[in-house]
């Protein structure tokens, strides 16, 4: 097997295992704002808003490697807080 072969096997492994992998980084907070939602129906589903508007914006600033990641922390939890006021 030479490199080219390795890479093709690498990009077949990413078809599976990057939604697996997602789907385990939000089902932790998912399932604790499902169990929250029986206690405090209408504060979970705000902070489930603002929990899941954050981790979305981090993801999709940190594609752009210009900006530093403490910006993208910065960003993204103003902009939570922004989606999150709206709700």
């Amino acid at each position: 097997m030479d490199a080219a072969d390795d890479l093709e096997l690498e990009s077949l492994h990413l078809l599976w295992m990057a939604p697996l992998a997602n789907a385990g980084i939000y089902l932790v907070p998912g399932a604790t704002f499902a169990l929250l939602a029986r206690r405090w129906p209408r504060r979970s589903f705000r902070a489930a808003i603002g929990v899941f508007a954050f981790m979305s914006l981090v993801g999709l600033l940190s594609i752009h490697r210009k900006l530093d990641p403490y910006a993208v922390l910065v960003l993204a939890a103003g902009a939570a807080v922004q989606v999150t006021s709206s709700a």
